[in-house]
């Protein structure tokens, strides 16, 4: 189900390291790329986010011009003293060719749910971002076919601009 809020807006700035440990800040880290971000706050979810990254990776990401994110947002309040060990297990359970592209945030996720109204941490959320780092589309959940097309269509178009 899409959601008008944000749309229009610059993506708030998320600071965070991938899983081969290199620091990542999003949007500025793919200025220049239409990139897919997805939001997550359980490990339930990852069916949902595989159900926006994979199809976005297989449509686009063998061109030029695109880049996802997978962002776990984990709670500052434990993450940060297990983040070494949180880290390990998802290098773990990862496969390596994805670990450039999982950002996890460690803090305080509040402002991020209230500035794009995340009003359910048990789903994902991703959103399209232009080369400048706008939002211009989002949804949330699982991915449907027609929001998969609608995602697809709208990287393409942005894009060719």
């Amino acid at each position: 189900m899409a959601t008008d809020i944000g749309i229009g807006s610059p993506f708030p700035p998320v600071r965070g390291h991938t899983l081969e440990g290199k620091e990542v800040k999003i949007p500025a880290s793919s200025f220049g790329l239409v990139t897919l971000v997805v939001l997550v706050f359980a490990r339930a979810a990852q069916g949902q986010v595989d159900s926006w990254i994979h199809p976005f990776e297989r449509e686009l990401c063998h061109e030029r011009g695109f880049m996802y994110y997978e962002v776990p947002m984990i709670a500052s309040t434990w993450g940060r003293m297990f983040s070494g060990v949180i880290d390990a297990g998802m290098r773990a359970g990862t496969d390596p060719a994805v670990h450039p592209h999982v950002v996890t945030y460690y803090g305080d996720y509040g402002m991020y749910a209230s500035i794009l109204a995340l009003e359910d941490s048990s789903m994902c959320y991703p959103f399209l971002l232009d080369k400048g780092g706008i939002v211009r589309w989002r949804s949330e959940g699982q991915a449907g076919h027609g929001s998969l097309e609608e995602l697809i269509s709208l990287a393409r178009m942005l894009q060719a601009e």
